[in-house]
């Protein structure tokens, strides 16, 4: 988390806010409230074991039989501790309604996103947990935990609160009455809980100011406590809280709960129509840069075939100058060619009385016989020459000459 706020029980402004952050030199948009074991109220249960979401109605249930308040006037969590085939233990953590809504909303008043809400003494067992700080067997031991006016009790085996008192300290007074209500609580706990028996009692002070007093505790209980010292100027429950994934439990109520539900889901719709539209932006931007790449191209496409229309134009004129002038030396369909051929083919009794000859296109030719069948089959030999494609008759008019006698 970017920050934790914790204000020895009592709530701040939303100005109040923004002059300690502005005097901090942090901004944050995020934060843990770290709540005093004063402020709340705990109690191992044990439940049937079930799936996670049956569970946690189970539990909305038992808060009326277990609750100091009822269930609509309390903020809850909880820390699980042991689960069997049959049975699972936690511990239940309260806290007034109204007490956490007036947290969350000054700082949310400041454009703060309270997004865990927590217990001071809970966070700092489970920091120094995880920091190999404390026992870790079958006994029972005991977390004092001192801060400033007042004093948290975690009582723990297996490195797993059972059991967490909270309690008011002021002056010596207040010390041995911490110390009687931790022997009467200890033996309350062990009745309650199976155990090896008793174990150590580990004194932590919040602060560095705070740890006279932790040691006074610790020699007033005895060479069974010893004092566990971090070198550390800011306090330990604010290091403790701000950890990731210290502890599981949260407070925060529903309603801000699905508050930053909604809001989380707006952020992510916001960010992905920002997303796509900038993917669109982007297709636009590419399809025009391709589309005036291709626009660019026609052009010099076009370009270079003026450039090349010129001297195309005048190749096609040379070609045909060339067609031309081959056909002209070619001798194969010449006049005399094809005047030999007709020579060769026409009957000694038809008589050529005309030729007309186009090169390359056709030959008309015009005679007269005085016999018909002399016409037919000369015109079935011009068919048959390889020279001529195809033979056309126009007309064949017979003329008969009379007799003299």
């Amino acid at each position: 988390m970017d920050a934790v706020l914790r204000n020895s029980g009592r709530c701040l402004s939303a100005a109040t806010l923004d002059e300690l952050l502005s005097q901090a030199e942090l901004r944050s948009s995020r934060a843990v409230i770290a709540m005093s074991g004063t402020e709340t109220w705990c109690q191992t249960l044990s439940l049937p074991t079930t799936e996670a979401s049956e569970l946690e109605t189970m539990l909305e249930l038992k808060l009326d039989t277990v609750a100091p308040l009822p269930a609509e006037e309390v903020a809850y969590g909880y820390v699980p501790l042991e689960k069997t085939e049959n049975e699972t233990r936690l511990l239940l953590v309260v806290s007034p309604k109204a007490l956490v809504n007036e947290r969350v909303g000054a700082l949310d008043a400041a454009k703060i996103t309270a997004e865990t809400v927590t217990v001071d003494a809970l966070a700092l067992f489970h920091w120094l947990a995880n920091r190999q700080r404390l026992p870790n067997d079958e006994k029972l031991h005991a977390l004092l935990h001192v801060t400033e006016g007042a004093v948290n009790l975690v009582f723990h085996t297996r490195a797993q609160p059972v059991a967490v008192r909270s309690m008011a300290c002021d002056g010596e007074a207040g010390r041995d009455a911490v110390l009687e209500e931790l022997r009467r609580s200890w033996l309350a706990t062990e009745f309650q809980h199976d155990n090896n028996g008793r174990g150590r009692l580990m004194v932590v002070a919040d602060t560095v100011g705070l740890r006279p007093l932790a040691g006074q505790f610790r020699d007033a209980w005895g060479p069974e406590a010893e004092c566990l010292v971090e070198e550390s100027e800011a306090p330990l429950s604010a290091l403790a809280a701000s950890a990731p994934s210290v502890s599981t439990l949260n407070l925060l109520p529903k309603e801000w709960k699905q508050k930053r539900r909604s809001a989380f889901l707006r952020r992510r719709l916001i960010r992905t129509s920002i997303a796509l539209g900038a993917l669109y932006l982007l297709g636009v931007a590419v399809f025009a840069a391709g589309l005036a790449m291709e626009r660019a191209e026609q052009r010099r496409l076009a370009a270079e075939a003026a450039r090349l229309q010129p001297p195309y134009i005048a190749a096609r004129k040379l070609r045909d100058t060339l067609s031309a002038m081959q056909a002209q030396l070619d001798v194969k369909f010449s006049a005399i060619e094809v005047l030999r051929e007709i020579s060769s083919l026409m009957p000694d009794s038809l008589k050529l009385t005309d030729f007309l000859f186009l090169k390359n296109q056709q030959v008309t030719l015009r005679g007269m016989t005085s016999a018909p069948e002399q016409a037919t089959e000369f015109i079935a030999r011009l068919e048959n020459s390889p020279l001529f494609s195809k033979v056309k008759t126009v007309s064949m008019p017979f003329r008969c000459r009379p007799n003299a006698d």
